[in-house]
């Protein structure tokens, strides 16, 4: 009996500790998002979120470089460029946890006992996949434009050589003209 108790205290034990994520990284998560976040607005930038993930400990750390990762997680954006609390916590859970439906995510606030503020004023202009589109094709406009400058530049060039050149062959004729007439 003595060793079933042990045994049956191994096993709960296991079972506690296979769990990806526990109570301690999500107040590991609070402490550090505090002092990325010292007015408590519940929002960072989005420039912060880099140097804000690899803060973290593990299993919720992303370490740097993390842009592409943060990219894939298609986080909200909201005006100002601040990015919600709750919705880097999701996408962080989500990674160290896997893709889970709405029922895992009821669960999990049912588990963290977090009262979510509601977003009432707040709505995403865009995200962290859009932003990069939008970045990669200003980039693409902009080699664009130039090209067209260097080579409406060039075209110009050429004209103005051909005028030059045409104009000068063309005074030079007059001038033999007047040679050969006087």
């Amino acid at each position: 009996m003595y060793i079933a108790v042990i045994l049956e205290n191994l096993n709960v034990a296991t079972e506690e500790s296979t769990e990806p994520l526990c109570e301690d990284d999500f107040d590991m998560f609070y402490e550090i998002w505090g002092k990325f976040d010292s007015e408590a607005t519940q929002f960072i930038e989005y420039s912060a979120l880099s140097d804000f993930a690899d803060a973290l400990e593990k299993p919720l750390r992303v370490s740097k470089p993390n842009k592409i990762q943060f990219i894939a997680m298609d986080l909200p954006i909201f005006s100002g460029d601040r990015i919600y609390y709750w919705d880097i916590l999701l996408a962080f859970i989500k990674r160290v946890l896997g893709e889970s439906g709405e029922m895992d995510k009821l669960m999990m606030e049912n588990k963290l006992k977090i009262a979510i503020p509601s977003k009432l004023a707040y709505k995403p202009i865009t995200s962290t996949l859009r932003r990069r589109q939008e970045e990669l094709s200003a980039i693409i406009i902009q080699r664009a434009f130039r090209s067209h400058l260097i080579q409406c530049s060039m075209k110009q060039g050429s004209f103005s050589y051909q005028h030059r050149t045409c104009d000068s062959s063309i005074f030079e004729e007059d001038v033999s003209e007047k040679k050969g007439s006087s």
